[in-house]
């Protein structure tokens, strides 16, 4: 709850005498007040300065006759800012008007100072709390945000991992599967890993598996999903794309990749990477989970046979 000091209270009422009465017994038990005995005069104070709450006489028109709660109300409501009712009529019509245009309490004329000021209290305790929950919220789901990134992204590349493929990926799928356009499975394998690793160290084949993801992935477009899917090998998914438009894409990353150095540390690292495609137009009714399995299969298979076939070359899955 905020110190006294620290509170400041609008107090709106057309009659200028109480309303600075008001304003003074405020103040002097630490209050930081303002008064308006006008809309104009209210209407900027609370856009110069939001309130922590506001005491506002039922009787306060606008400049049309209307009453100026719905218009305080409305400024208030988005910040949580409880409004305290002051009224002479202890009409039931009074009240429900007041309690339907967001009125926090309803307080009677003539009223005791003191029982004004327990009210304000417990109504700045009630709106302590609901910002400290607001703040514990907006902190949890911050957190839970990241914790779902953390386990759906690669840690060393940031490129989406394995849980992602299985989680996710279906959602890709089901989207294709209800338009009937085709998609393409790209499997990527970086050549000779073993080699790197073997030579010059873990480390420096973390950093050429880093460099190369993002080599990758600005060298598809981003529409397209790419994911670190076991030590140096990628996953890369394109949506409504021909196996032409995939050719065309794992040539890009091909080339990028051979007519890249590598630095990493004192060495420098020139490597190639072989590339699989696996493309489909998949059926209604089609099951995501298989076909998805298949078609990482297959694009495994025509990876496959680009190593076979000598490295650092694209191949299309053929039946």
């Amino acid at each position: 709850m905020l110190k006294n000091k620290e509170t400041h209270i609008l107090v709106i009422d057309p009659h200028s005498i109480p309303a600075g009465k008001l304003s003074r017994h405020l103040s002097g038990i630490g209050y930081t007040t303002s008064f308006a005995c006008t809309p104009d005069a209210a209407r900027e104070l609370m856009s110069s300065s939001l309130p922590d709450i506001i005491i506002i006489d039922i009787l306060m028109e606008d400049e049309n006759g209307k009453g100026l709660m719905p218009e305080i109300s409305n400024a208030a409501r988005p910040y949580g800012i409880p409004i305290i009712v002051l009224s002479s009529s202890n009409d039931i019509d009074a009240k429900t008007y007041a309690f339907a245009w967001g009125a926090s309490d309803y307080i009677l004329k003539p009223f005791s100072f003191r029982e004004l000021t327990s009210r304000i209290n417990v109504h700045l305790k009630t709106r302590g709390r609901h910002n400290e929950l607001k703040e514990k919220v907006k902190k949890l789901t911050a957190r839970n945000t990241a914790l779902k990134k953390m386990a759906l992204t690669d840690t060393l590349t940031g490129l989406y991992n394995r849980n992602y493929i299985a989680g996710s990926l279906h959602i890709t799928l089901a989207r294709s599967i209800r338009s009937g356009e085709p998609i393409s499975f790209i499997m990527a394998d970086i050549d000779f890993f073993k080699t790197i690793n073997d030579t010059y160290g873990h480390q420096t084949g973390d950093c050429v598996i880093r460099d190369a993801s993002k080599i990758i992935k600005h060298s598809v477009r981003e529409s397209d999903i790419v994911a670190r899917y076991g030590g140096e090998e990628f996953l890369i998914v394109c949506p409504i794309t021909e196996a032409s438009g995939a050719r065309k894409i794992s040539e890009r990353i091909r080339s990028n990749i051979d007519s890249n150095t590598f630095i990493c540390g004192d060495h420098s690292i020139h490597i190639t990477i072989s590339l699989g495609i696996r493309s489909m137009a998949l059926k209604q009714g089609t099951k995501t989970d298989i076909i998805m399995n298949k078609l990482i299969k297959e694009a495994d298979m025509a990876l496959y046979k680009a190593k076979f076939k000598g490295r650092n070359r694209v191949e299309v899955f053929i039946l």
